[in-house]
């Protein structure tokens, strides 16, 4: 994580909230796709898991929802945009 320095003045901490949502935006597509790696290949296999979400929930602790309806939905939605 990168350290944030002390922001003066409104425009610093506008540009630097426009920056980590952003960021953040791009890291949530980013996990939905990896999610979509990993319920569509065979990528699973090797590691016990027997779906995407038993993975995501033992190793992150999401939710079926989370996985289903909001990072896989979020990266589908952006591949149509």
């Amino acid at each position: 994580m990168t350290a944030l320095t002390e922001i003066k003045g409104f425009q610093a901490f506008q540009n630097a909230m426009d920056h980590e949502i952003r960021e953040a935006s791009e890291g949530f597509v980013r996990i939905g796709y990896l999610l979509k790696v990993a319920r569509d290949t065979e990528i699973l296999n090797e590691s016990g898991f027997k779906s995407v979400t038993e993975f995501a929930s033992s190793r992150y602790g999401l939710t079926a929802d989370t996985v289903s309806y909001t990072h896989l939905r979020a990266h589908e939605t952006t591949l149509h945009l």
